[in-house]
């Protein structure tokens, strides 16, 4: 019995580094397990929702029905959002054919200012409470993939450079 007990504790003392070091490796799997993210879920409709361009037009997302297309939800203010500007900006032509559209968070005037800046085609809506309320928004950013007939098929919360790159391409060839 004695000798049973000794294995068991060193099985358990050898899992948890390892347990450890694969929560540390995956946080969004662990946060996705234990918190509530907000946002919609995989397999879910994605609002249709409506609001001003930052550069004064009106944008429904409507108007992308029937095609597949990528939401970024993003806020002003969080760097990881902003640490993204730089691969968005090098992958133009890869944003266009996915029919990316970025909401964002914040001063309508300062993503006017980074529009300009990073020189974005793409639509930028500024998220106002409603559609803020409709997103049920809580982590930036969060990417979402959303299929012709409005479905989240694939939904990335925080943003990896070669993940975000290969969604993207992936999603260009459906």
């Amino acid at each position: 019995m004695r000798k049973n007990k000794r294995w068991i504790m060193i099985f358990i003392m050898a899992i948890i580094p390892i347990v450890g070091i694969w929560i540390l490796n995956n946080p969004g799997i662990m946060a996705q397990a234990f918190l509530n993210l907000g946002g919609m879920k995989e397999g879910e409709d994605f609002p249709m929702v409506h609001g001003e361009e930052v550069e004064g037009d009106s944008f429904h997302l409507e108007s992308l029905k029937g095609k597949p297309y990528v939401v970024m939800v993003a806020r002003i203010d969080c760097e990881v959002c902003k640490s993204s500007y730089p691969t968005l900006e090098n992958s133009k032509d890869l944003l266009k054919e996915a029919n990316f559209v970025m909401i964002g968070k914040g001063g309508k005037e300062e993503y006017k200012q980074v529009k300009k800046d990073h020189d974005f085609s793409f639509p930028i809506v500024y998220a106002d409470e409603q559609i803020q309320k409709d997103l049920k928004i809580k982590v930036f950013p969060t990417f979402y993939f959303i299929d012709k007939n409005g479905k989240v098929m694939k939904r990335l919360d925080g943003y990896e450079k070669e993940k975000v790159l290969k969604l993207l391409n992936e999603w260009t060839k459906k």
